[in-house]
């Protein structure tokens, strides 16, 4: 009987934290300001906004892809970043130039080398995060 309850209570408390908003990639935070998104580090948001330039560059691990949202890079919040694995589902990356998408995704920063500045990242590795909304 005891093992019960224990389950019972187990299994509701795993289906209320998925519940909880940006816990998951199916709840994530529903953001309009790009320049809030460092106050959602390692939580899932979504996020609507106009793509005004991409950006690829060759490395030694192959080629990683970025979109640059809002504003461009330096300017922008945040990078929205896609790596050597998932590129080809999401090439060419110009036809997101110029369109205005939904972006959904954990937010993750790092610290800039060059500049030693905190950068924060949405990282893209699966179709279903982003959405051409126009």
């Amino acid at each position: 009987m005891r093992a019960l309850i224990i389950i019972i209570i187990l299994l509701s408390t795993g289906s209320a934290t998925a519940q909880i908003p940006g816990k998951s990639f199916k709840n994530p935070i529903v953001v309009s300001d790009p320049d809030s998104i460092q106050y959602f580090e390692k939580q899932y948001i979504s996020i609507t906004g106009p793509i005004v330039s991409t950006k690829s560059f060759m490395r030694k691990d192959g080629v990683i892809g970025y979109l640059n949202m809002f504003k461009a890079y330096p300017d922008n919040a945040f990078d929205i970043t896609i790596f050597r694995k998932s590129m080809a589902f999401f090439m060419p990356l110009d036809q997101y130039q110029d369109k205005r998408v939904k972006i959904t995704g954990k937010v993750s920063s790092f610290l800039q080398k060059k500049t030693g500045t905190r950068r924060y990242s949405i990282r893209l590795s699966n179709l279903k995060q982003i959405e051409v909304v126009d």
